[in-house]
This record gives structure tokens, C-alpha cells and sequence, in this order.
């Protein structure tokens, strides 16, 4: 499968709402400021990536519905587009970091650091749930594998990457 440029589909949640990254831009946040008491702030983002894979949210990028592909076809034919999902990209991450420091007491320098990676994890599960859509994998038979990633994911976020060995 070829890899091109890719940015998570800005798309719609059916046929007749629509679902733009600028709307999605402080999703994580509110998730992190609304979790229940006690729940880690990455438990509960982890719990709201699964709830959308489940529920097809085409933020997740497991949507294949036609106009949703239609839409991320076209991000990923425009430069500009692609650069301005960088720029909500971004937002995101600013909005988790606040998030963070704001609900979990986390410093300042941590909160960025770790707002950076769960954002980055967010849209790289995105990106490849989208991409194999993209290439003719129906969303219900991605469904299991986007759930094994992203379980993945988020436990190397929850553990670290100290597990990781160079290949002899």
C-alpha cells in the first residue's frame, strides 16, 4: 500500500451534519475536563477513542461513508488544507496542555510534552484507520484491528517506550 501525505479526515458524521477538525480541535480537552473523578485523564481519552471507533466517529477515521471519504480525498489533494489540519493539530495540543494542567496538576513542561505525544497518537490511529478506508477496507472489517491499535497506543503512552530494543 503506498504511503502519501495524510492528515485525520475532516468529514462528516452523516450524511447531513458535518464534522470538521476545527470542531474536534478541543475534543480531547473536554474529555480530559469532563472525566469522571478518579479516572486518569489518559484512561478516559483512551475510553472517548474507543467510543468513537465504535461509533464510527470520522474523526477516528473509521468512517466509510462515501462522503467522508469524498472529503478526506480532497485534504489530501489540497497542500493548504493539509498544512491548516497541522494548525488545528497544534490547537489541540495547546488545549490538551492547558487541560491538563488545569484538571491533573500537571507542570507546565509535562502537560505540553504529554499533550504532544497523546495528540500525535490520536491522529496517527486516525491517519491509518483513514489511509486503509481509503484503499477499499470496509470500517467493519477494520473495526477490530483499529481497536487493537489503538489499544496499543495508548499503552505505550500509559507505559512508556522502555520496552523498545535496537534489532541485531
Amino acid at each position: 500500500m503506498p504511503r502519501r501525505t495524510r492528515a485525520p479526515p475532516a468529514v462528516a458524521r452523516s450524511s447531513s451534519t458535518s464534522s470538521i477538525p476545527a470542531d474536534h480541535e478541543t475534543e480531547a480537552a473536554r474529555v480530559v475536563r469532563a472525566r469522571p473523578p478518579h479516572t486518569a485523564p489518559l484512561t478516559a481519552l483512551r475510553e472517548h477513542f474507543l467510543t468513537g471507533l465504535r461509533e464510527r466517529d470520522p474523526i477516528t477515521g473509521l468512517n466509510d461513508h462515501p462522503q467522508v471519504r469524498r472529503v478526506h480525498r480532497m485534504i489530501l489533494g489540497a497542500p493548504s488544507l493539509v498544512a491548516r489540519m497541522e494548525g488545528f493539530k497544534t490547537g489541540a495540543e495547546r488545549a490538551l496542555a492547558e487541560a491538563l494542567q488545569e484538571t491533573a496538576a500537571t507542570p507546565e513542561l509535562t502537560a505540553r510534552l504529554a499533550a504532544v505525544q497523546i495528540v500525535a497518537v490520536q491522529w496517527a490511529l486516525a491517519q491509518d484507520n483513514a489511509e486503509r478506508l481509503a484503499y477499499g477496507e470496509p470500517a467493519s472489517e477494520r473495526y477490530a484491528g483499529a481497536v487493537k491499535d489503538a489499544e496499543h497506543a495508548f499503552a505505550l503512552l500509559e507505559n512508556g517506550l522502555h520496552h523498545l530494543t535496537p534489532e541485531h
